[in-house]
């Protein structure tokens, strides 16, 4: 009924041109519409139910038992909806990584381009570079596999929060992952290892990506009668979901950015200092 029009109108996988901010915006709004109307739908339920019962209809048993069968079936087609809309939002998670990554990549492999990998992490541990990164991580290179785990366990906890309004995935990742407030030491070959980490964010991303369904899954299994609970749950847990891989998709950004500009700082050094000894020589 609604939430099959709905889901034929608006679950569609193409990825929408907008920000990450707008987008999550317009999925709230459409997400809690669809709650709105699937709640209206078991109120008619309900007050249906009373008539028959100040009629004393002999219709009652049969339109209880059919209205359980059509309440069954809303939560069930939003479970589905619900299940699409975070593949797309995945999707677009993606694509945002994809088109920030290349950005990065083509400067850093053209300021890269003929530099020896042992002569640059050299010329990184002369430096003595000093990065601001994630209290939790014992180095610099381990930043976004501690990124991608706190993505899976937020999705878990999300599985089983009973307070799941008040869940904080900002505060959560403080406890998982840490703060950044410490410059400490990064060595050449950690900074190496930290590029081919955030070359792939992509991985980060879809590691994490199946837990949520599995919470999504769980939130909409529920016993006749509390399919407006249930319903609430699940559109709880894709919001939560989706404020979470802001949080980690930002974290990710932050190294990456960190480790780019490193990168370019100390390959343009080294070749300055690399075209002044060709000079002194001659």
């Amino acid at each position: 009924m609604f939430i099959t029009k709905t889901m034929n109108e608006s679950a569609g996988l193409d990825v929408p041109n907008m920000s990450l901010d707008q987008y999550m915006v317009e999925s709230a709004c459409e997400a809690y519409e669809d709650l709105i109307n699937l709640n209206e739908a078991l109120a008619h339920f309900d007050i249906k139910e009373q008539e028959l019962i100040c009629t004393e209809s002999v219709e009652l048993d049969t339109f209880r038992e059919e209205a359980m069968e059509k309440a069954k079936t809303f939560l069930k087609d939003l479970v589905a909806k619900v299940k699409a809309k975070w593949n797309q939002f995945i999707n677009f998670v993606l694509k945002k990584v994809a088109e920030s990554n290349k950005k990065n990549m083509d400067k850093i492999n053209e300021v890269m381009r003929g530099v020896n990998a042992s002569s640059f992490a050299k010329a990184v541990d002369e430096k003595g570079l000093k990065i601001k990164y994630f209290a939790k991580c014992l180095k610099f290179s381990d930043c976004v596999d501690h990124i991608a785990d706190y993505m899976t366990q937020a999705f878990k906890a999300i599985d089983s929060e009973k307070d799941l309004a008040n869940f904080k995935p900002a505060d959560f990742f403080k406890e998982v992952v840490g703060e950044a407030k410490e410059a400490r030491t990064v060595s050449g070959k950690d900074l190496l290892e930290t590029f081919k980490s955030v070359s792939n964010g992509s991985a980060m991303v879809k590691k994490a990506e199946k837990s949520l369904e599995i919470a999504i899954e769980n939130a909409g299994k529920a016993g006749s009668g509390d399919e407006k609970e249930a319903a609430r749950r699940v559109t709880l847990v894709n919001l939560k979901g989706q404020q979470v891989v802001k949080v980690a998709l930002s974290a990710y950004n932050a190294i990456s950015s960190k480790c780019g500009w490193a990168i370019l700082g100390v390959a343009n050094s080294w070749r300055k200092e690399l075209n002044k000894n060709k000079t002194d020589e001659k």
